[in-house]
């Protein structure tokens, strides 16, 4: 698919990996303040079932998923409760008032072959992160990922190439299908600029802040709507500072 927008990267764009629900959404980040209640809240919205491994305890958050298209997944992610050490992310998630979308991610074919592309156009990419990649057991994680610039901004994409997909991905029911993604912010003049370079062809409509995305599920039509975050410079470390008081 060739896009016709000025400074458009079609390089990167060849790269990414478009699922069948036909967006270039590999997978988004409903972020809960408790994983647990955070599944049940979402089984009792759809009427499906989301898979959810035991929490590990190397890692801060513990996160289940729900196949919204083959290989794309709706990820409800929230603090793991054996980890009982300072994150500021685990502490974000467990300050937030109901379940919300926080982050998605693209999937491309090759990341570093993608990061050229990206750095070609005048595009970085940020927080670089290679996880699992000389493990090769069954059921691992194991994948490259990035952000798009510095800082976690809801409304910006992220990276991923996936070298092994988590445990009971490929056995997972397909119950429910994204119908629609939609993203706003009344800077999206320049978080466009941001995505052309990255080849991504989804775009961000000016407005309040705001993600919205519709699940096809067996319990009918179910909208997800919040405001998303912005954390950058400062103001993320300020917004740091503040998690880590609350935990004292």
């Amino acid at each position: 698919m060739n896009i016709h927008r000025p400074n458009f990267n079609q390089a990167a764009h060849d790269l990414i990996i478009r699922r069948e629900h036909g967006f270039q959404v590999d997978h988004i980040g409903l972020c809960v303040p408790d994983t647990e209640k955070g599944v049940g809240w979402l089984e009792d919205q759809t009427g499906a079932k989301v898979r959810l491994a035991k929490p590990k305890p190397e890692q801060w958050y513990w996160s289940g998923g729900l196949n919204i298209a083959k290989d794309s997944f709706l990820e409800v992610v929230g603090p793991n409760p054996e980890w009982l050490k300072f994150h500021p992310i685990k502490e974000l998630f467990k300050s937030l008032p109901e379940p919300q979308i926080l982050f998605w991610y693209v999937s491309v074919s090759g990341f570093e072959a993608y990061q050229q592309t990206v750095k070609a156009a005048g595009g970085s990419i940020k927080n670089i992160q290679k996880v699992n990649l000389d493990r090769n057991a069954p059921g691992d994680a194991r994948f490259i990922s990035g952000f798009a610039g510095s800082g976690l901004v809801t409304q910006r994409p992220n990276i991923i190439q996936w070298l092994g997909r988590p445990a009971g991905f490929e056995d997972a029911s397909l119950e429910c299908s994204l119908t629609d993604f939609h993203i706003e912010s009344p800077q999206a003049h320049k978080i466009n600029k941001i995505i052309d370079r990255m080849g991504v062809d989804i775009q961000v409509e000016q407005g309040p802040s705001k993600i919205c995305i519709t699940l096809d599920t067996p319990q009918g039509a179910l909208t997800i709507e919040n405001e998303g975050i912005a954390l950058q410079g400062a103001g993320m470390i300020l917004k740091m500072i503040k998690l880590w008081l609350g935990t004292l």
